[in-house]
């Protein structure tokens, strides 16, 4: 079981949503605030935050996803939102006071973290498809070497 938990390709899989959800954020952000404040750049603190906020939401995900096994996909989702509204809001808002915890700025906060939960899920997908598509034509290969023996023998 813990095999199974913590195989290398589950946590590589973890850590690519780390870095696509950090591009994201980090790329959604920048044009938000370029746009805000004409040009502002952003501290290294606070990019070193965004990559706090984006590993601590793939390690929560890395655990919730155990209990999400055999769930409809929609449900999974769901889920993962909550993953990120929970991260985003407490250690965002809260902890790096990003934004004011007001009622004006939770739909804001709340649409630019499903921009980037979007995206990231957009990337995986191509990924997890990639991946697929590789196994498939090895196990063509595999198949077709098998068929070749059987009939050279």
């Amino acid at each position: 079981m813990l095999k199974k938990i913590f195989s290398f390709k589950r946590i590589m899989y973890y850590i690519i949503i780390c870095c696509v959800s950090y591009t994201a954020c980090s790329l959604i952000l920048t044009t938000v605030n370029m746009f805000g404040d004409a040009f502002n750049s952003l501290p290294l603190y606070v990019n070193l935050q965004y990559f706090a906020v984006c590993l601590l939401i793939s390690f929560l995900m890395f655990f919730t996803d155990q209990f999400t096994d055999g769930c409809t996909k929609p449900l999974a989702m769901l889920i993962q939102i909550t993953d990120v509204s929970v991260v985003v809001f407490g250690l965002g808002g809260f902890v790096f006071g990003w934004f004011p915890l007001d009622a004006k700025w939770i739909l804001p906060v709340f649409l630019i973290l499903l921009s980037v939960y979007f995206a990231t899920y957009i990337v995986l997908y191509f990924i997890e498809k990639k991946w697929i598509n590789d196994v498939n034509i090895i196990l063509k290969q595999r198949k077709k070497e098998k068929n070749d023996d059987e009939k050279n023998n």
